[in-house]
């Protein structure tokens, strides 16, 4: 009957000799510490593989994921309409965006906010999450504005207050000197959508934001992308897009958390990652630093706790290691046997 080599070679370990019954019991120990590790390694591979499932869930799927946008901030939709990025590889939905970063102003404190602008007769990710309140209340001059409910909390405001909005980035210059474009919003509403997001998002009507950020009459910031897989914009951000036209996603505001989330991954999974390259199945292993060149190389007992890999570069030697545990193990026995006073053999002392 066929049997793989591996498991072959395992059970004829393991259902060794009954004379061999410390080949058998290293055999076992060995089997149960390698499924121990296995355990251990899948299961912290689960948990952050789900943790970034989550992240991608609760940000990246109530954030602005992609935005086609041009050079100079903002487009005009009749130059370029949403059929002209609806096309682009891994896009599910199009809607026009505009967004800025804004100060927002109380009577009893101050905060940093991202502004969008959206159209109140389109469902937004944060529809789901408003709190009495409805998104069709964004009416365009009527300057109203929702806010997450942490943000409201800092700033200490509720429904029916007032807010002042400042846009750094479209400041004008004036006798009294740069004066950044702002206006009074009313607070209609609150979201909560137990996220990051409720820190620092905040919604208003596309044709106010636009007004305030100052771009041309019927411009909008650019078209928002919502994406199948918001973790592969690495690919889909080298498409080929309309001329004149920019890519930009959630990896500007983003990146460093997801990056770090990557990073364990990765470290997690190079632990034990075999190297299949040559045929065989080797374990990789974290280069130590190389050593004195000494151990092993004399008969000094002092050198024989040294780092196995001392004469190899840094590189791990298993064979010689064990090699080492016999030449120490042998010096323990004589000692122990009390012959101190009597030249051990060659053998004892020969690194094999």
């Amino acid at each position: 009957m066929y049997q793989p080599v591996a498991l072959f070679i395992g059970l004829r370990y393991m259902r060794g000799r009954a004379s061999d019954r410390f080949g058998r019991f290293v055999s076992w120990l060995s089997t149960i510490g390698i499924t121990l590790g296995v355990m251990a390694l899948v299961t912290v591979l689960s948990v952050m593989n789900g943790f970034e499932k989550d992240l991608e869930n609760n940000i990246l799927g109530l954030m602005p994921q992609a935005l086609i946008t041009s050079p100079q901030g903002s487009i005009n939709p009749q130059q370029l309409p949403a059929s002209a990025v609806q096309g682009l590889q891994g896009v599910n939905r199009v809607a026009p965006l505009t967004t800025g970063d804004v100060v927002l102003q109380s009577a009893r404190s101050v905060a940093v906010g991202v502004m969008l602008g959206v159209n109140p007769d389109e469902a937004d990710p944060l529809t789901p999450f408003l709190v009495n309140v409805k998104q069709r209340q964004l009416q365009p001059g009527a300057y109203n504005i929702i806010l997450g409910e942490v943000m409201a909390g800092k700033l200490g405001v509720k429904r029916g207050d007032k807010l002042r909005l400042m846009v750094p980035s479209a400041s004008q210059f004036t006798p009294m000197g740069r004066i950044p474009s702002q206006r009074v919003f009313t607070i209609v509403g609150t979201f909560h959508a137990n996220s990051d997001v409720d820190e620092y998002q905040l919604l208003v009507n596309q044709q106010d934001a636009s007004r305030l950020m100052r771009y041309p009459a019927g411009n909008i910031t650019g078209w928002r992308l919502f994406l199948q897989q918001p973790l592969a914009v690495d690919t889909l951000s080298q498409q080929t897009l309309p001329q004149g036209s920019t890519w930009k996603d959630w990896r500007e505001r983003k990146g460093e958390l997801f990056q770090a989330v990557r990073m364990g991954e990765k470290h997690d999974g190079a632990v034990a990652e075999p190297d299949r390259g040559g045929g065989g199945v080797q374990y990789h292993y974290f280069p130590r630093p190389a050593g004195n060149g000494k151990a092993g190389r004399s008969g000094d007992i002092a050198n024989s706790g040294a780092d196995p890999s001392a004469d190899h570069g840094g590189i791990y030697d298993p064979g010689r290691q064990r090699r080492h545990y016999r030449f120490a193990a042998r010096h323990l026995a004589w000692r122990v046997a009390g012959a101190q006073s009597e030249q051990p053999d060659a053998g004892a002392w020969r690194l094999d």
